[in-house]
């Protein structure tokens, strides 16, 4: 136990002088022992709780890795459709409670199997990669950019009306279509587009459904061209 100083008071005070001596000697070194006791459950303590504080971190940053795994497509750093979907839910949601329209804009690389089959998947991975960098660069913060799968890709444009989600697209498709992938002599794409706007019944089911019907439109009329949900079924 601790010796307080008041303790080896009152026992010197109550005592005769060889008890008075002994006693005191011994409550000394109890009291020296005790403390470096102390010191040392204390050093002891410190250290489980800096290697507890270090491998919680580690575990964080482990966790933060699967997340950002779970989300993201191995070739092309961008979101995967999984993410896509996740943010997707949440803007009908936003629409839903507070009138807000966006857009979505579904495309694929023309004849993208000519290129596999022509310059080897090396080269078709490398025109995903660059692909990917060029519209990256082209997209806001608040967007949401995904592989959606193969050769397919999405863009959920937030706050967005439908003239700016098509005039998005064309400044997308015309720098695909200009950019240099050699050897690839050229890379087009098709795009569809569709506004929450002109849909009141909003679902994920729905709303990549028929955007995937403008893309197909866009794709059986010509390639390299963009077209509209709304403008297809008015045609």
């Amino acid at each position: 136990m601790l010796v307080t100083v008041n303790e080896l008071i009152r026992a010197i005070s109550e005592s005769d002088y060889n008890v008075k001596h002994d006693l005191m000697v011994e409550m000394i070194l109890e009291s020296i022992a005790t403390s470096k006791d102390n010191k040392i459950m204390n050093d002891l303590m410190f250290d489980i709780m800096r290697r507890n504080a270090k491998l919680n971190k580690e575990l964080y940053e482990q966790m933060k890795e699967v997340k950002r795994l779970s989300i993201t497509d191995q070739l092309t750093g961008l979101y995967n459709r999984r993410k896509f979907i996740e943010a997707l839910q949440i803007e009908i949601d936003r629409k839903s409670r507070y009138e807000r329209p966006f857009s979505i804009v579904m495309f694929d690389i023309d004849h993208f199997k000519s290129v596999n089959d022509t310059y080897g998947h090396d080269v078709g991975d490398f025109v995903l990669k660059e692909l990917s960098s060029i519209v990256s660069e082209r997209t806001r913060q608040s967007d949401v950019f995904a592989r959606w799968g193969g050769e397919e890709f999405m863009i959920l444009l937030t706050e967005s009306s439908i003239e700016d989600a098509k005039e998005k697209a064309e400044v997308i498709r015309a720098l695909i279509e200009g950019h240099n992938f050699s050897p690839v002599p050229q890379v087009t794409c098709s795009f569809g587009v569709i506004n929450t706007d002109h849909n009141d019944h909003s679902t994920i089911d729905i709303l990549t459904k028929l955007v995937d019907e403008a893309l197909y439109y866009a794709k059986t009329s010509g390639r390299n061209k963009v077209v509209s949900y709304h403008e297809m079924i008015n045609m």
